[in-house]
């Protein structure tokens, strides 16, 4: 195993221990991934095709090092930091490195649209988002992703028009699609349609009572059973 694994693995502990600290920051997380940056590099260099997903490149390591988690804990730092330039170009490394990679993607791709948008990119943003849209036009999230970067750049009634092919009268939230509707109402608070606004927030508060209500009826000390509930009460069937 590559020496620069164990050190990449202890460094991941102290960018915990500095996450809880009081002066939080993300100079430790940065040098953290140069590290990673290094090692995957000179592997993709010396092995074509090495680690196409991220679930290869823990196998290559025995999973011994939570790649994946520290990955995700990072862009999640540097957004909270707004290190808008930092988030870009981290996740266009990974979007290159990992080319079969499907689930961890998604957050990637709207991180990186997110970080467009933060450095006034708005055009770039926008872009990505169309591209995505197009290519996936029934994933919620790629619609998301295009409708807050249409808010960002100003364009509300292309944003609105991505909504609308989501969203119906008598549309319900569920688990699926409630990505959609927080993304509306954060739409129509920004274009004053604060009839829609209520509606949208009206519909999501019963959602979560729902989500709430049957969190409420599991007992956590027994082994969940979900065959025990009709798929109509479950609200992220």
């Amino acid at each position: 195993m590559d020496k620069r694994w164990k050190k990449f693995d202890q460094l991941t502990g102290d960018c915990y221990v500095n996450m809880i600290s009081g002066n939080p920051g993300t100079e430790i997380w940065g040098k953290t991934f140069s590290i990673l940056e290094d090692i995957v590099q000179d592997e993709k260099k010396k092995t074509p095709g090495f680690a196409q997903t991220l679930d290869d490149l823990e196998e290559s390591v025995d999973y011994r090092c939570d790649i994946c988690g520290w990955l995700e804990d990072y862009l999640d730092e540097l957004d909270m930091h707004n290190q808008h330039a930092e988030l870009e170009r981290v996740c266009r490394k990974l979007l290159a490195w990992f080319p079969c990679e499907e689930i961890y993607a998604v957050n990637w791709r709207a991180m990186l649209a997110g970080s467009l948008s933060g450095q006034g990119k708005f055009k770039e943003a926008v872009a990505l988002g169309e591209k995505w849209f197009a290519k996936e036009p029934e994933n919620p999230q790629a619609a998301v992703t295009l409708i807050y970067a249409r808010i960002a750049a100003g364009d509300l009634d292309g944003a609105e028009a991505i909504v609308n092919q989501f969203i119906y009268p008598e549309t319900e939230c569920g688990d699926e699609n409630e990505i959609i509707f927080r993304a509306a109402e954060v739409l129509y608070k920004k274009n004053g349609n604060h009839k829609e606004e209520k509606r949208i927030g009206n519909i999501l508060e019963k959602y979560e009572e729902e989500v709430e209500r049957l969190l409420e009826e599991l007992d956590f000390g027994d082994e969940l059973d979900f065959d025990d509930f009709d798929e109509e009460e479950l609200p992220f069937s």
